[in-house]
């Protein structure tokens, strides 16, 4: 709901497995003081709001199983504080910026595999390596051949689509 914006002083929103459609509100921004947003297993589509980063004091992020679109943020470079980003099992697609290396000293669980994301995950891996688990589509094999959708030195879970995933 659009109002949910001006709850200024929110610091957990739970949507999960609601059957919710629609996009994320860009005012989602004036939420200043919010910790964690779970919005996972329902059907919001469109792309992740820039304004998302003004939320500084974000810890969790949970959006996985939905049907975003579009890049990450430059803006979430500003989640000093994150460590939890699951997004997996949505549509997204790019590069990871490669502002997000500075999230590498809180992160510790990244998910971010069934998506369509282009070029490599190493954006996370700079830093203090902090990350406990990290699953992305980095699982490649020689027979059958597949390829890798993404590059990622660093990922603990490896995972493609024919395959499932397997331990980095």
């Amino acid at each position: 709901p659009k109002g949910i914006t001006e709850l200024v002083k929110l610091e957990h929103i739970n949507l999960a497995n609601n059957e919710l459609k629609g996009s994320l509100p860009e005012g989602i921004g004036n939420l200043v003081n919010l910790v964690s947003i779970r919005f996972e297993s329902n059907q919001i589509s469109g792309r992740i709001p820039e304004s998302i980063g003004t939320c500084v004091e974000l810890e969790s992020i949970r959006g996985e199983s939905n049907e975003l679109t579009g890049s990450l943020p430059k803006s979430m470079m500003n989640l000093k504080s994150i460590s939890t980003l699951h997004l997996q099992n949505n549509h997204l697609s790019g590069v990871i910026p490669s502002e997000l290396s500075a999230l590498t000293d809180s992160l510790r669980n990244v998910w971010l595999n069934e998506n369509d994301f282009d070029g490599g995950m190493n954006t996370f891996c700079d830093g203090e390596k902090n990350i406990r688990l990290f699953y992305a589509d980095c699982f490649a094999m020689s027979f059958p051949t597949i390829e890798a959708e993404v590059d990622c030195s660093c990922c603990t879970i490896c995972c493609n689509d024919e395959r499932g995933c397997i331990p980095n």
